[in-house]
């Protein structure tokens, strides 16, 4: 390493350009100083990872990796403390951080001298793709800790420089994976002080506010038990919560990550609508947006068994006929309720109907709506899937969608007839699925 020096030299310049052939004559032939730095002390590499651009930057690493004994070029720091991970966030050049960390080792917990991270830097100047880069490394690295609620020397976190600068993408990133909204600053700030009214970052910001208040909320209410799993339905799995004030136990239902936020929330907007005898009740529910999707809590009426698993355990010859009548009138009037506001169910089967003792009278309950849609008319076009492929009728099997016909509540109906079949016959319905599948 030579001794320092300050100077713009051709080597900035051609570092500035991102030209790797000039940059190597003059390292290779003309034998320049990589350590030279500017009047702010970039040195070369500091200018190509604000300028060059991926390529001249790995051609600074690997001089770096092959002369270890010359300093720490990769993580060296300016007249402000900044790296040049901290200057190729500033660019938003995803390319040259991915070189600067995987090639170059460089280290992304280096401040600047404000207490900045290479995350604040590409959240204060709107860079999605340089913030998206370090969640996914702080995601792949929790044991450095968490750079996503690291604060500056202000106190301030990533969130609020996104929320100040009116970054909208950069905001919802970092609200997706799991930024901290009530953190406030040295001044007591939080970043729903800092959003401008009626913008959208502030209706984001907001929103999250809402989703922990209900989820804390609900973690407070309840006591979950998640060893307890009842089974899995549409898009989540079930298990038990059990309310901390009187005991009372309700099914818990967590969904799956799902990136499209309205199909994650049919279930709900379904579900909210349904109060009748035979549907399964909804109680409250939670979202939690995290990287990669969102997920949802759903608190329902807690039931005993699914009907599939009653016939299992009532066989043909000792089911009570009364019983059976009974349990068909429930299915019927809860589907007809169902129809009634204009929902086609679209997942009907014996696991979807639920059983539940009232007053020692068993009572049908339809759940799962996870595949349910709310129409405004009597036909629908749905390319989704309708669900259980043995309760699908003959208009939703074509292979090519541009045949499959038109459909309307009858699928729902047709799925009931099969439920009523497995309930009536003498056998189940999948003992003779292919002879019926051959003849339609």
């Amino acid at each position: 390493m030579s001794d320092s020096k300050t100077a713009t030299t051709a080597l900035h310049r051609a570092a500035h350009k991102g030209d790797v052939r000039r940059v190597g004559v003059l390292v290779e032939k003309r034998k320049e100083d990589l350590w030279t730095k500017t009047e702010h002390g970039w040195l070369p590499i500091h200018v190509a990872a604000r300028h060059g651009g991926p390529d001249v930057v790995r051609f600074f690493i690997e001089y770096a990796n092959n002369h270890p004994k010359d300093g720490d070029m990769i993580n060296a720091q300016d007249n402000w403390g900044a790296t040049p991970l901290h200057l190729a966030a500033v660019k938003g050049d995803a390319a040259s951080l991915e070189v600067l960390v995987g090639e170059g080792r460089a280290d992304p917990w280096i401040k600047a001298e404000n207490g900045w991270l290479p995350i604040h830097e590409a959240a204060w100047c709107g860079q999605p793709e340089a913030v998206r880069f370090f969640l996914k490394y702080n995601a792949s690295h929790p044991e450095r800790g968490d750079m996503l609620n690291e604060r500056d020397n202000y106190g301030r976190t990533p969130l609020p420089h996104a929320v100040q600068m009116g970054h909208v993408e950069c905001v919802r990133l970092l609200l997706e994976a799991g930024a901290d909204v009530t953190i406030a600053n040295e001044k007591g700030n939080t970043p729903v002080d800092l959003a401008d009214e009626g913008s959208d970052i502030l209706s984001l910001l907001t929103r999250k506010l809402s989703l922990l208040t209900r989820k804390k909320a609900m973690d407070d209410k309840y006591d979950f038990l998640h060893h307890k799993v009842l089974g899995e339905g549409a898009f989540g799995l079930v298990t038990v919560a059990v309310h901390k004030l009187t005991g009372e136990r309700f099914a818990k239902k967590n969904t799956k990550l799902i990136r499209e936020h309205e199909k994650l929330e049919r279930e709900i907007e379904v579900m909210e609508k349904l109060r009748h005898p035979n549907i399964v009740e909804l109680l409250e529910h939670s979202s939690v947006e995290e990287e990669g999707g969102t997920s949802i809590t759903l608190i329902m009426e807690l039931c005993d068994q699914s009907l599939h698993n009653w016939l299992k355990t009532h066989p043909f010859e000792k089911r009570c006929r009364q019983n059976v009548t009974s349990m068909l009138v429930g299915l019927s009037e809860g589907l007809a309720f169902i129809h009634e506001q204009k929902i086609i169910h679209r997942d009907l089967h014996t696991a979807n109907v639920l059983m539940k003792l009232v007053n020692g009278k068993e009572i049908i309950k339809i759940t799962d709506f996870g595949l349910s849609i709310a129409v405004n008319t009597g036909y629908t076009l749905h390319t989704d899937r309708v669900g259980w492929q043995l309760c699908q009728p003959p208009e939703v099997r074509v292979d090519d969608e541009r045949r499959r016909l038109r459909y309307d509540y009858k699928v729902d109906v047709y799925a009931e007839g099969l439920i009523f079949y497995e309930l009536l016959a003498n056998f189940e319905f999948n003992e003779r699925v292919k002879r019926l599948q051959s003849a339609i």
